[in-house]
């Protein structure tokens, strides 16, 4: 759990992170990511594409200082 240390109006003061003790476990192979793209856009190229034209609409809006909340038992 994060605390954030200066939250604004509108934003979270607390953040809960939620760990996997063997990620490998939730790891897919390439081919699922490509059928994905290729459902998703049309494939690879078209999915490059897109990210490039969302990153011209992008605008980074605030930055949050998180700080560990570690809890003993």
């Amino acid at each position: 759990m994060y605390a954030v240390v200066s939250p604004r109006d509108d934003e979270p003061d607390l953040i809960l992170r939620v760990s996997f003790p063997n990620w490998a476990a939730m790891d897919r192979g390439p081919d699922y990511f490509e059928e994905l793209m290729k459902n998703t856009f049309g494939g690879m190229d078209e999915a490059r594409e897109a990210g490039i034209e969302r990153g011209e609409l992008r605008t980074l809006g605030s930055e949050m200082m998180l700080r560990e909340i570690k809890f003993i038992d």
